[in-house]
């Protein structure tokens, strides 16, 4: 159950990230400056597809897990 529902927290913020990429890069970072932080299209470009790779590379590794242990998806 445990597994599930970290799987789903990592979907959710990978989902975050990709629609909203400008301010998960600042997410953190608000503090910091006192001024609104620039971010460039590049480094939001990046996070997009960064995030759009683990959504991929996580749907994947479940699908391999589930062929390989052979659970029914029911």
């Amino acid at each position: 159950m445990a597994i599930i529902l970290s799987i789903n927290l990592i979907y959710a913020v990978l989902i975050w990230i990709f629609f909203k990429p400008e301010k998960s890069l600042v997410w953190l970072k608000r503090e910091k400056y006192k001024e609104e932080h620039h971010v460039t299209e590049g480094a939001i470009r990046y996070t997009k597809w960064g995030a759009l790779i683990g959504i991929l590379m996580l749907t994947l590794i479940i699908v391999v897990i589930f062929i390989l242990t052979k659970i029914e998806i029911a």
